[in-house]
């Protein structure tokens, strides 16, 4: 099999001003540019998942809980999604219902493309070891 002859990548349509966004599920790219510029916030995350033995709903509940700590973070990861990293001050100026919707969407996917939290979770602890950094 070659790499054409893959599967598209899964994306979604988020109604913004003046017409919508495509956004995707966040690939090795994304995460190592959201560990680049916030990787504080993402070992939070991290630990208090693993604190709840990485229960999905633990899970869910730390990311949302470090992206509304971090409207930064949260404008990143939407640009991430969108495929477009340097754009997150656009993302960061989108309406209030457009960033939701994106960030839904996004870690929807996101989570769906790895198999769900838990084994997202996973991914990223496998991805920090490389890293040569401890995972928590």
């Amino acid at each position: 099999m070659k790499l054409a002859d893959t599967a598209a990548v899964a994306s979604e349509q988020v109604e913004v001003p003046g017409g919508h966004l495509t956004v995707r599920g966040l690939g090795l790219d994304s995460m190592m540019f959201l560990l680049r510029t916030h990787g504080e916030p993402l070992r939070t995350a991290y630990q208090n998942a693993l604190d709840d033995k990485l229960e999905p709903a633990a899970a869910q509940a730390a990311v949302l809980s470090m992206i509304a700590e971090t409207p930064t973070l949260m404008a990143c990861i939407i640009a991430c999604g969108c495929g477009e990293p340097d754009e997150w001050e656009r993302a960061l100026s989108l309406p209030l219902v457009a960033q939701l919707d994106a960030i839904e969407k996004i870690l929807r996917l996101t989570t769906e493309a790895e198999g769900g939290p838990k084994k997202l979770m996973e991914t990223l602890v496998r991805l920090l070891q490389l890293l040569g950094r401890p995972a928590a």
